[in-house]
């Protein structure tokens, strides 16, 4: 989850909901381009999420509207209800038939069929298969706004098998679900989140830019400002974040040693790292470890080497243990052109993600 930890739990015990979006009702976006499924698997119900939502929302809160199958209204005040409809959505048409509705869950993004290699694919945003920018499409994002400035309280669950450029969705979504393409149990996985019948523990194997003024020519090659290792800039989402529906403070570390050796594969440093579950929920945090070497000023500014999943009962504190090995402490070496572990000075940061405002330092040594 990305956006607001708060807002999508209070979806509980809405009385009234929506749920569409170019995604709501449809099965091969969620499992990607490669999958295979009994019977084809298109129009299993778990892949829908409209499906999956309407089966909680009929036991707990007794109703919901299926605007995923009226979601298109031609320009003209047409109100059909064909997907194929070529009239321009009408974003005020469509609105006007949620009224009474509290919350809308907007299931969007873009598509496997848009992604991928050697696609021919050449519509704005896209060419070939590569993308030229990384915002959402921008009848979406024009539908989002007005939805928030109609007073709706909005959740977002974005598709996608890379990053995204949300930052206008941040401020018109209450919150924002990252679904990528989840697979055919993906309806009910969503729907479990959204109802807060599973706390959300995962966290970005990716760095989530801004857009790509965050990022450097497609042309090239160096990796300066690429990736959490060498960006400088604040992105969007950083590499390792992620939020649940209850809250974590990383304790002090201790280590088991400050020192070990790099001839010696079997030695090791084993980090213990307090978590305490400060929510009311019980919950998973992932911590994580990164190293860095500070004399390798071209070098990476850090790296992940570590990282350990702990569940927290609410009101309680478990420790997360990582062991560090020489082979954690391997960096480029220009003199052989290899990586190899480099005896030096090393720092070690450790944290629930990448951004360097909630990583703590254990400075350690790695003779020879």
């Amino acid at each position: 989850e990305l956006g607001d930890d708060h807002a999508v739990g209070t979806l509980i015990g809405s009385k009234h909901a929506a749920v569409f979006g170019d995604h709501a009702q449809t099965g091969e976006n969620i499992v990607g381009r490669r999958f295979a499924l009994a019977g084809g698997g298109k129009d299993h119900a778990a892949l829908e999420v409209l499906g999956a939502v309407l089966d909680i929302l009929c036991c707990i809160v007794g109703g919901v509207d299926r605007c995923g199958e009226g979601r298109h209204a031609c320009d003209n005040g047409c109100t059909c209800k064909s997907v194929a409809c070529s009239g321009r959505l009408n974003c005020l048409c469509v609105i006007a038939k949620l009224n009474g509705i509290e919350t809308v869950i907007f299931a969007g993004g873009i598509s496997a069929s848009l992604e991928g290699e050697e696609m021919p694919v050449n519509i704005p945003g896209f060419m070939g298969g590569d993308r030229t920018d990384i915002e959402l499409p921008a009848v979406q994002r024009a539908f989002l706004k007005k939805l928030h400035e109609a007073g709706k309280k909005v959740v977002f669950v974005n598709f996608s098998g890379s990053a995204m450029g949300l930052v206008p969705e941040t401020q018109s979504c209450d919150a924002i679900l990252q679904a990528w393409y989840p697979g055919e149990e993906g309806g009910r996985a969503i729907a479990d989140v959204l109802f807060g019948d599973y706390n959300p523990s995962g966290k970005l194997p990716v760095t989530f830019y801004k857009n790509v003024s965050q990022l450097p020519d497609f042309k090239d090659y160096s990796m300066q400002g690429r990736t959490y290792r060498y960006m400088t800039e604040d992105p969007l989402y950083c590499f390792g974040y992620g939020l649940s529906y209850t809250t974590f403070s990383i304790g002090q570390a201790s280590v088991s040693k400050s020192v070990l050796s790099a001839k010696d594969a079997s030695d090791n440093i084993t980090i213990t790292i307090p978590v305490a579950n400060t929510g009311k929920r019980d919950g998973t945090e992932v911590v994580q470890v990164y190293v860095r070497r500070p004399e390798d000023l071209a070098g990476p500014r850090k790296s992940l080497r570590g990282y350990a999943r702990v569940e927290v009962k609410a009101g309680a504190t478990q420790n997360a243990v990582i062991a560090l090995t020489p082979e954690s402490f391997e960096c480029f070496d220009e003199q052989s052109n290899t990586m190899r572990p480099i005896p030096g000075k090393y720092e070690i940061y450790y944290g629930n993600s990448s951004d360097d405002r909630n990583l703590k330092c254990i400075d350690v040594t790695l003779n020879p």
